[in-house]
This record gives C-alpha cells, sequence and structure tokens, in this order.
C-alpha cells in the first residue's frame, strides 16, 4: 500500500483510489438487483408465482425480519468508522472524476451481478423456490444502508469517502497504514460536484 501512495503522489495525473460510500451501496445494490432478476425468473417460471417462505401474510414475515436484520447488521461499527472519518486535507487534489468512478463501479460490478445470478439460479434449482425471494431481499437493504448513510452525510455536512488518499492516517507518524476496511475521510458538501444524495 506504501509503494501505491507513493506512485500515486509521483505521477502527475494520477489520483489515488477514492469511492463515495453512498454510491458504491447503492452500485452494489443495483448489481444485486441485476443478478437476482435471473433468480426471480427461474423462480416464476418453476413455481408460477414468487414463492414467499409460508402462506398469506404470515409468508412476508421472515422476509421482513430479514430486511430488520440486514438493516441493523453493523450499525454500531459502521458509525463508529463514521465519526472516526479523516477530514481531506485538500479534497480537490484527491478526489476522483465522477466518470472515472462510474466506469470503475461499473467494471467491479458486473462480478457481483454474475455470481449473485449462478448462485441464486442453482439455489432456486437444488433447494427452496422461496430463496429467489430471500435474494431479493439483498438490494432493498444495500439501499436502506445509502439512505442511512446519506442521512449521517446530511445531518454532519460532510461527504464520507473510502479508499487510499495520499495523505497518512492519524496516529500513522506520517507513514502508510495497511488496514482490513479502507479509510474513511469527509470532504465538505460544498467543495463536491453536485450529485444525489
Amino acid at each position: 500500500m506504501t509503494e501505491r501512495l507513493e506512485r500515486a503522489e509521483r505521477s502527475p495525473g494520477t489520483r489515488p483510489t477514492m469511492t463515495r460510500i453512498v454510491v458504491m451501496w447503492r452500485a452494489l445494490a443495483a448489481a444485486m438487483a441485476v443478478g437476482v432478476v435471473p433468480v426471480l425468473g427461474v423462480t416464476l417460471a418453476r413455481e408460477g408465482r414468487i414463492t414467499l417462505p409460508g402462506d398469506g401474510w404470515a409468508g412476508a414475515v421472515p422476509v421482513v425480519v430479514l430486511l430488520v436484520v440486514f438493516l441493523l447488521m453493523g450499525l454500531k461499527s459502521e458509525r463508529r468508522r463514521y465519526e472516526s472519518a479523516v477530514p481531506l486535507a485538500d479534497p480537490a487534489a484527491v478526489l476522483p472524476d465522477p466518470s472515472v468512478v462510474r466506469r470503475a463501479l461499473l467494471k467491479g460490478m458486473a462480478p457481483v451481478a454474475a455470481v449473485i445470478a449462478v448462485m441464486g439460479v442453482v439455489m432456486v434449482l437444488l433447494m427452496q423456490p422461496m430463496v429467489g425471494t430471500v435474494f431479493a431481499t439483498f438490494p432493498i437493504g444495500l439501499l436502506l444502508r445509502a439512505e442511512r448513510t446519506a442521512r449521517w452525510e446530511r445531518k454532519h455536512g460532510v461527504l464520507l469517502w473510502q479508499g487510499n488518499a495520499a495523505q497518512p492516517a492519524p496516529g500513522s507518524g506520517g507513514r502508510a497504514v495497511r488496514r482490513v476496511m479502507p479509510q474513511v475521510y469527509t470532504s465538505p458538501r460544498t467543495e463536491t460536484a453536485p450529485g444525489r444524495d
């Protein structure tokens, strides 16, 4: 990682990899939704309807519970991560061009859609048809997380980014620190290109 940061600093015209967290959640949700389409198609072809885990309204309860669990998952650690975000010293120098981010997300999310589609179709064919319905909750859960992150951003007046900025992490003594999760950074809302929250 240190070498990558040094290369980014030496190479003119290159910027470290930064992705807005809300955009990342939405892109992941879109990729999963694309992957879920064939899963639901196979479920419909096999059963003639979208199957819930039970009869009537009782069948919707496990799906709603799954959504609530998905939404609450990681809530505390996510909030802690956002609150410890490092303000970017010079956002204009490190934040990427939105078109570059879009291309990178499209390239990176295609495999996600393919894996969800293949895994879901196999599970519907080999197991219960209701697996298709369970898979359909994943993109909804990710969209809810994106909305929760956007609300946090609005409340604090910043935009959240994750990735590798060419600035040392706090408490690192000026050197790059290898992390399991990418560092979270903030930029003022007014200094970025206008976009949807």
